[in-house]
């Protein structure tokens, strides 16, 4: 038996199937770095396969070790002593029972043989996959990144777009009846690994071509024209790739990448500041005490979220972005006994003691003087923005080294991940009071991840920002309210605009479901808008798409089209009579006589022989009423 055989049956021994099922929370996640069934998954096992690396939060809870720090990040749940993802429930005892009931789940698919249920489960995909393997008998692979095993699929000519389950299983299934099963599954590690750095050498000698959706476009058109509808189509196209068919589906899909903060929707409106958008100072209550404090804006929450799964290289290797990477040293000195980790340099070493939000402490290998690095410094030196070569930096550059080394292993999991902002009616609000100095950073250029990226200091929180290269702003701009023209020039020059304007082949079928030429009717009304407005006031086809019956119709006149052209013409009652026919009016008394007070020279009878027109409520029209009003609208 060689030493991974060891190590799974010493797994399987510690923990049967019947210890799983009576496991109790500090027995899946406590401190002790010896017994829990999360170390011995992550730790105790690496040597079967690596998850380490990213968070905790892939074991769906976890005990902490910094009590101080509360995650209130959107999807996640802290209270104070465990935290966990906060689709698993509301609190500790619920979320435990939920991960562990999905443990058993993938624990029995695995031992039946049934691995295509693992499929669907909702756990970490590596986690779960580490779990079904060590349960399996060795009938699926210890390989567990998705990216892995569709480049070992490929090679072995299995369809990459297959199921993990189907992969896992064709792998096992294509090795050699000669060769041992990790003598195999090391074998296909280390032709993956090589082949994966032979092509990213190759990468670098050719420039290639995709067309990609602009990072910052706006949708423009008169109201009604389907701008914000759209937005969730453009949304689901960046981050999916593709938009469902069924509007349901496509619905439900947008709902979730909103309630998970991929995707954040905002409007803009004349009181919006910057100080509601990036950050701003924002009093606090605490036992009585008024406080203040710096509070972020939706723009930088979004911003922050996005940099995590930022993409910051061509290179085939999926590269952590730098707070990964802090995050998961964090996370091997919690893990270390003692809580230090030893950076190799030259001729020498020195150790990480602790770690908070601004500085890294550390002691040389001769002991003595504790020291810090800021981690501000760190971030530039990094990226390449700054050189500190000498005091401290002959400690600065060490750890870089360390930092980058992670970026390379098989067990860093940094998905790489595209956010969408839609800012709804971008137009109403002061976009360069609203974007203030960051208008800039919004450069497709500019963003982090790209060569020319620009972070500046914010002004109230003193902290270093930038937005990065996987955030897609999408704005929508109605033009009956402001035209393109009026907007700022430094906007105009940031955004790609789309117009949206009706489009009346919409309503082709309605005739036939609805009894009324709805297509020539929109048709009519746009062509005497244009006329006496301009293109920018037309009625949007959405107005009468969802129109079904009569009803529907008068609905659609009284509440939406009726009251838009009253806004229009300011209440001017011969435009509005000559856009939809004297049908949709009614005559009502004449002026009486001696109405008006008595003027010398003057004759108020002039206007009592006057008629006086009002608009009738479509919703209380009959049908051969409203059917007359149509016919006059279309001149018939």
């Amino acid at each position: 038996m060689n030493n991974q055989d060891q190590v799974l049956q010493d797994f399987l021994n510690e923990w049967p199937l019947e210890r799983v099922h009576s496991m109790t929370l500090e027995e899946y996640t406590n401190l002790n770095k010896d017994d829990a069934f999360t170390y011995c998954l992550e730790s105790k096992t690496k040597l079967l396969g690596g998850i380490q690396g990213g968070t905790a939060h892939k074991f769906g809870i976890y005990k902490k070790r910094d009590l101080t720090n509360i995650d209130s990040r959107n999807g996640y749940q802290d209270d104070g002593e465990y935290a966990w993802l906060e689709k698993y429930g509301k609190d500790r005892e619920s979320v435990f029972k939920k991960v562990k009931k999905l443990i058993i789940k993938t624990i029995e698919a695995s031992s039946e043989g049934n691995f295509h249920k693992i499929d669907t489960i909702d756990l970490g995909k590596v986690y779960k996959w580490k779990i079904a393997f060590l349960y399996s008998d060795k009938q699926i692979s210890n390989i567990f990144k998705r990216y892995v095993l569709e480049s070992i699929a490929e090679k072995l000519g299995i369809s990459s777009k297959s199921k993990t389950s189907e992969i896992q299983q064709a792998i096992v299934k294509n090795k050699p009846s000669d060769e041992e099963f990790f003598a195999y599954t090391n074998r296909l590690w280390q032709e993956h690994s090589i082949a994966q750095k032979e092509e990213a050498e190759d990468e670098e000698e050719y420039e290639t071509y995709e067309v990609k959706p602009s990072l910052n476009q706006i949708l423009y058109g008169p109201p009604g024209t389907g701008k914000t509808y759209n937005t969730i189509n453009k949304a689901l196209e960046i981050i999916d790739g593709v938009v469902p068919s069924d509007r349901n589906v496509a619905k439900t899909r947008y709902d979730e990448l909103v309630n998970s903060g991929q995707i954040v929707f905002t409007t803009f409106h004349q009181s919006m500041s910057y100080e509601d958008f990036v950050e701003g100072i924002k009093p606090k209550v605490i036992n009585d005490n008024i406080s203040y404090g710096t509070e972020s804006g939706v723009f930088k929450k979004i911003c922050r979220e996005a940099e995590k799964f930022i993409n910051t290289s061509e290179q085939v290797f999926q590269k952590a972005t730098f707070d990964q990477l802090i995050e998961i040293l964090r996370e091997e000195l919690d893990e270390s006994d003692p809580n230090e980790v030893e950076i190799p340099m030259k001729k020498a070493s020195f150790r990480i003691t602790s770690i908070n939000e601004s500085n890294i402490k550390f002691t040389k290998a001769s002991g003595g003087t504790s020291h810090d690095l800021v981690i501000s410094t760190l971030r530039d030196i990094y990226f390449g923005k700054r050189e500190f070569k000498s005091g401290l930096g002959t400690y600065y550059h060490p750890l870089i080294d360390y930092l980058k080394s992670k970026t390379t292993e098989n067990d860093i999991d940094a998905t790489e991940k595209s956010f969408v902002l839609i800012i709804d009616e971008i137009n109403r609000g002061n976009v360069s009071s609203i974007f203030g100095e960051l208008i800039t950073l919004i450069e497709e250029s500019k963003r982090i991840g790209n060569e020319e990226e620009i972070q500046v200091i914010l002004p109230y929180s003193k902290k270093s920002f930038g937005v990065p290269n996987n955030l897609h702003i999408i704005g929508t701009m109605n033009t009956a309210d402001r035209s393109v023209e009026a907007l700022d020039t430094a906007l105009r020059r940031r955004f790609v605009f789309e117009e949206m304007m009706p489009n009346h082949e919409l309503l082709t079928d309605k005739e036939k479901e609805t009894g009324f030429n709805l297509k020539t009717i929109l048709n009519t009304i746009n062509k005497r808008i244009k006329v006496l407005l301009d293109r920018d006031h037309q009625i949007g086809h959405s107005y009468f798409l969802k129109v079904e019956d009569e009803e529907d119709l008068k609905l659609s006149f009284a509440k939406e089209i009726i009251p838009l052209l009253q806004e229009y013409f300011y209440g001017d009652y011969v435009k509005i009579a000559l856009v939809l026919g004297k049908g949709f009016f009614e005559e009502v008394e004449e002026v009486p006589s001696g109405l008006f007070a008595e003027i010398e020279d003057f004759d108020t009878e002039m206007y009592s022989s006057q008629k006086q027109y009002e608009l009738k409520n479509p919703l209380e029209m009959e049908s051969d009423e409203l059917e007359e009003a149509l016919n006059l609208l279309l001149n018939r």
